[in-house]
């Protein structure tokens, strides 16, 4: 992705560009710079809308579930969050 922008908004925010179908892939990391270079490295465009979580697991499922459910283009893989129950850290769309 040469994500080149990195957006810090609230989780609202991200729950509707996902539910409007715009999201690329969706999903949660505790170091967005690290997630972004990722990205770059593999050739995902587009920008990063990050938000903070207090339980990442739940964030992320909820978001993987409108992904699937609203977007059928999407790049995401994995239908469920591996991701201990409680993790703070960061939700995330590219877009």
């Amino acid at each position: 992705m040469t994500s080149r922008r990195i957006v810090l908004t609230t989780q609202a925010y991200i729950s509707r560009v996902v539910a409007q179908g715009g999201a690329k892939r969706v999903g949660y990391t505790c170091d967005v710079f690290r997630r972004a270079k990722e990205y770059n490295r593999i050739g995902l465009k587009g920008t990063i809308f990050v938000a903070a979580t207090s339980n990442g697991r739940k964030s992320e499922n909820r978001l993987l579930s409108m992904q699937f459910e609203c977007n059928p283009d999407h790049e995401n893989k994995h239908k469920k969050s591996n991701i201990l129950d409680g993790k703070t850290g960061y939700i995330y769309c590219i877009a």
